[in-house]
């Protein structure tokens, strides 16, 4: 069984995800125009806000494609059984979670280390909850505060005190 999954960009139409469903496995296949410049990354998304990194686009000719094979069981786990759409770089944050560039921190050396990565924040009660995309097999983000954070579902979770943020 094949199914077309649309592809975004910000919001945008840019292409579509084929998802061939191949027994224990479901392969998936991108074909998007060529997207100007910069890494293009594409994360397969589900209603439940589950994410899975997909992988990155590679330019072929005039066109940028991916193709990614992962079990059924494996997508289960990571709360992917249904996909609903793909997103090429995802910036936005969650319904009450911000962009993780709006961080407001004490801590220059944290600042450091968050510098340049994706993510978003939220407050929790008295402590802040950062999350990160995040896969098993990838470096976790935040090497320093290793100790403080788990991974979930196409995240890694880290916990902060309200001390650790400046005053907004």
């Amino acid at each position: 069984m094949e199914r077309e999954l649309p592809l975004y960009e910000n919001g945008v139409l840019r292409g579509h995800i084929l998802c061939k469903d191949e027994g224990c496995y479901m392969t998936f296949s991108v074909d998007a125009p060529l997207l100007g410049g910069g890494v293009k990354k594409v994360w397969l998304v589900s209603d439940s806000g589950g994410r899975l990194l997909l992988g990155t686009l590679v330019p072929e000719g005039q066109r940028l494609r991916l193709r990614r094979r992962v079990s059924h069981s494996d997508l289960r786990f990571r709360g992917m059984a249904a996909p609903t759409s793909g997103q090429i770089n995802p910036q936005e944050a969650a319904p009450g979670w911000s962009n993780l560039a709006t961080l407001p921190l004490h801590d220059p050396e944290l600042s450091a280390a968050l510098a340049g990565l994706q993510g978003s924040w939220r407050r929790d009660g008295d402590s802040v909850e950062l999350r990160f995309p995040w896969q098993v097999g990838q470096a976790v983000p935040v090497v320093s505060r290793f100790c403080l954070g788990q991974p979930g579902e196409g995240w890694w979770r880290l916990r902060l005190s309200a001390g650790e943020i400046a005053s907004e």
